[in-house]
């Protein structure tokens, strides 16, 4: 028996996710679908494999519970097709009886866990449970991310995400300065930073003479700010404030940060310096 604080624990976690419950056994159906209702935020029911691939299609749910035993596509093989739709979704499969190859074949596929029929609603809830708190995990960080890519391509400052000297992910306000209407057409470019920055005495910009390239040199003086000029698409001069911040020094990934300062008109007085 499942206590209800139990259900309500489970309840808590899991209310924004769906799950898809296959089984042609209709009386087990009928038992398993309330208890399943009470916690997940919508339930998708399939007798077979063909309406569990219609519905997971329509649906795309966050978990899935499919019986063995099915007719046509078995449940293992359904669970096959289902990771090579999604690979992160997840399974648990119910079975009349404990064989060892159906085990080791579950193990094959990474199944997420294994109930014999029939089962108490309490190890259904155990078993649940066991992934609640990864999900909620993996639910918040994608939210968290989604909400940070969002104030990303909300600044006003030019931004990248280098990896390995390479530009990995820009906001949009970089991708509109220099033209482009995509990341891939970015990408396929390969902008690098030498090749953008014009030559100006005293500010950063790649000498003929040099032997290191523009990141190296600002990598081994990552708390200094830069004076550069760069072309906008129309070959307008820009003066920006070239700032770079280590997000792991590791795994060579930076942020570059450009802060148009040409309003200022600071160029002409960079020039009368010269």
């Amino acid at each position: 028996m499942v206590m209800h604080t139990d259900v309500e624990k489970l309840k808590k976690i899991l209310h924004n996710f769906t799950v898809l419950y296959v089984e042609e056994n209709e009386s087990l159906k009928e038992k398993v679908s309330p208890f399943l209702s009470k916690i997940f935020s919508k339930i998708y029911l399939a007798s077979n494999a063909h309406e569990s691939l219609e519905l997971f299609e329509q649906h795309h749910p966050d978990f899935v519970i499919t019986c063995i035993g099915l007719k046509g596509m078995n449940g293992l093989q359904l669970s096959k097709k289902l990771r090579e739709i999604y690979p992160k979704i997840r399974i648990i499969i119910t079975s009349s009886k404990v064989a060892k190859d159906i085990l080791l074949e579950a193990i094959n596929l990474n199944i997420d866990g294994y109930l014999v029929k029939p089962f108490h609603m309490s190890s259904l809830a155990k078993l649940l449970h066991s992934h609640s708190e990864t999900m909620l995990e993996e639910l918040n960080h994608a939210q968290f991310n989604q909400y940070m890519y969002k104030i990303f391509n909300k600044q006003q400052n030019l931004l990248a995400l280098i990896r390995n000297d390479h530009l990995a992910l820009t906001n949009e306000t970089f991708l509109n300065f220099f033209g482009f209407k995509a990341q891939l057409e970015l990408k396929e470019q390969e902008m690098k930073l030498d090749e953008i920055l014009l030559p100006h005495p005293t500010f950063l910009y790649h000498r003929e003479d040099d032997t290191k390239s523009c990141l190296e040199k600002i990598k081994q003086n990552i708390d200094r700010l830069y004076n550069i000029k760069i072309y906008d698409t129309e070959k307008v001069e820009h003066h920006f404030i070239l700032r770079l911040a280590s997000i792991n020094e590791n795994n060579d990934t930076y942020i570059l940060s450009l802060t148009d300062i040409t309003p200022l008109n600071l160029l002409g007085l960079y020039a009368k310096k010269e």
